[in-house]
């Protein structure tokens, strides 16, 4: 399929549905903390009269707050994402495959029907991860909320990588070998290459995380954010 202005629009389309759809969930999860934080708001600026800085134990250097710089590239990159994974579920798991500089572009099946039927879940856990960012950029701290927030996110890319690594096969390459001219350099192996090598890497990102959850839960239970 040539890469055409129909397809252009389509890729702007999925930028901007991305956009609309972090800017969706960041407008819904600040208006619901707004809403169970209203009655708190004067409780919590008469403990602030009392608040003296240097009561405060010294953070370490994991535990300190990420810098705006860091948040914002952590939101921009949550964006780009929701576009991408937009783009290719509208499309049916295509992308936009450039043979070489002198070629047209085309677009070609890579994604399967087994990863299409996740990209709902993953444009939700990433509308959801934007959102915390945002509300860490908002707040200019961790807070016992966002330290939750992210364990409970943590926790659902578990399972949701666990189902994944349930529906393999996810990637094909038979869009790029019915493209005219395409080598014969055996796609079916190469697929199964690349199948089995995110296979790994999903297995241990489930490792990983399941690692980094326990260290959040036990640091959030044994010393909870203020």
């Amino acid at each position: 399929m040539l890469f055409t202005g129909k397809l252009v629009l389509e890729l702007l389309g999925s930028i901007w549905s991305g956009v609309l759809s972090a800017g969706a969930f960041v407008t819904l999860v600040f208006a619901i903390i707004e809403h169970h934080t209203r009655d708190k708001d004067i409780e919590e600026l008469k403990n602030l009269e009392k608040f003296n800085i240097n009561d405060l134990p010294e953070l370490a250097e994991e535990e300190k707050d990420p810098s705006v710089a860091v948040i914002i590239f952590e939101i921009v990159m949550g964006v780009i994402g929701m576009a991408f994974l937009s783009f290719i579920y509208n499309n049916g798991g295509m992308i936009i495959f450039i043979k070489n500089p002198q070629s047209s572009a085309q677009v070609v099946q890579i994604f399967t029907e087994n990863f299409l039927r996740f990209v709902p879940t993953m444009l939700a856990l990433a509308g959801l991860d934007v959102a915390r960012s945002s509300l860490l950029l908002a707040r200019g701290q961790r807070t016992s909320l966002s330290n939750w927030w992210r364990i409970c996110l943590k926790a659902a890319n578990i399972v949701l990588t666990f189902f994944l690594l349930q529906a393999f096969p996810l990637f094909t390459l038979t869009g790029v070998q019915a493209l005219p001219n395409a080598p014969d350099i055996g796609y079916a192996s190469i697929t199964n290459g690349i199948n089995i090598g995110f296979r790994v890497i999903f297995a241990l990102s489930i490792v990983g995380n399941a690692i980094e959850l326990i260290r959040y839960l036990y640091r959030e239970i044994s010393s909870p954010a203020g």
